[in-house]
């Protein structure tokens, strides 16, 4: 969804609409919160059609979105979760993703549902995404000394939350080095995405 800020290994990346609504951006950067201009930006219309892939993306549109959070911490143990946090997800609720996946989100646990047809239909094969208080944990050492630790993996989940396409008001800053580059300064996150067909 565009204009909502990722992280992962300590890397961000954001999804921005162009201002003529018939583009899509996903810019990436070095940080953890998608701030200043991006390290890479990458037009979603021209990456689709050098793969040849049938697209439809819809920008600006002004559609409420229901959506859930997930965020992992990292934890000393699945009892101590820690401040730091390891990765950021946004899951789009209740809206047809990618042309076969709907997301659902009840009692702090998302569920994706893949369907057997486009366009979200026929039957449907749902996979557990998170849920609230999943903690896993690797163990990391030196057998030889046997100086182990380890590292887990807390994650948050929320559900019920709503925003609305906030496109009017996101300002567009051109940069000198990446063109075209918009950069969302609202974090706001929107129904925005891109729809394989």
């Amino acid at each position: 969804a565009a204009g909502i800020c990722e992280t992962f290994a300590g890397q961000s990346s954001m999804y921005a609409c162009d201002p003529s609504g018939d583009d899509m951006y996903i810019n990436l950067y070095t940080d953890e919160y998608c701030s200043g201009h991006p390290d890479y930006s990458q037009s979603m219309k021209e990456l689709l059609e050098q793969n040849n892939i049938t697209y439809t993306i819809t920008c600006c549109s002004g559609i409420p979105c229901n959506y859930a959070t997930q965020i992992d911490y990292r934890a000393n143990d699945c009892s101590n979760p820690t401040n730091e946090i390891v990765n950021r997800y946004y899951h789009i609720i209740d809206v047809c993703q990618y042309g076969n996946r709907i997301n659902e989100c009840s009692d702090d646990t998302v569920t994706a549902n893949y369907y057997s047809d486009k366009g979200c239909s026929g039957q449907s094969f749902p996979s557990q995404i998170a849920s609230d208080g999943d903690c896993s944990g690797s163990r990391f050492g030196n057998s030889t000394f046997g100086n182990y630790s380890n590292e887990y993996t807390y994650t948050d989940v929320t559900c019920g939350l709503t925003a609305i396409n906030t496109c009017s008001s996101v300002t567009y800053q051109p940069t000198s080095d990446i063109t075209p580059s918009p950069i969302p300064i609202s974090d706001d996150l929107d129904c925005d995405h891109v729809e394989f067909v």
